[in-house]
């Protein structure tokens, strides 16, 4: 995106989320990959998906993972607090091992075709990515699965592992994280 004031173009960071039994994909775009962000990006993702899942299989981004031992990773205190406080455990993936999160590579490869569609024009911020981004996601998740004959939203609703397990952050929870 570009800065109004000065006209420097600035890089930004694509925040992707996948849930594993529906494929329902969130992106948002951030300014850097830095706790606050990516911490923020969870919270907007599971808003977006209107509820939570047991567990999240993260990226070993020093943000989120400070240590990536297959057998006992080492969770970033503040984002350990946060699966805390959704109730979910934090599943880091292996070192070098893209199969294990393989839903998330897809729906990055998809964020990646849904950003292609937005290349020609100029953004100022990027508050204007996101909202050029969000009817893109809105649109990915109505979409229907063709192996299952539902569309992806749908997907989300009835399965066994997300029933009842809504839970939303308030401002005022949020603002610490």
């Amino acid at each position: 995106y570009t800065n109004r004031e000065t006209g420097d173009a600035r890089e930004a960071q694509v925040f992707v989320a996948t849930l594993g039994a529906s494929s329902s994909t969130f992106a948002e775009a951030q300014a850097s990959q830095e706790l606050v962000n990516w911490n923020g990006g969870h919270v907007r993702a599971l808003e977006h998906f209107g509820g939570r899942p047991a567990a999240v299989v993260p990226d070993n981004l020093k943000s989120g993972v400070t240590s990536a031992c297959f057998y006992e990773p080492v969770i970033n205190p503040t984002y350990q607090a946060l699966a805390e406080y959704y109730d979910m455990a934090v599943l880091p993936t292996r070192v070098l091992a893209p199969k294990h999160k393989a839903k998330v590579e897809t729906g990055v490869r998809v964020v990646e075709l849904l950003l292609a569609r937005l290349r020609n024009r100029q953004f100022f911020s990027l508050q204007e990515i996101n909202d050029a981004l969000r009817p893109l996601m809105e649109e990915l998740d109505l979409r229907v699965m063709e192996h299952l004959g539902k569309r992806i939203r749908s997907s989300f609703s009835a399965a066994p592992a997300y029933i009842g397990r809504a839970h939303y952050c308030t401002p005022d929870t949020s603002a610490h994280l």
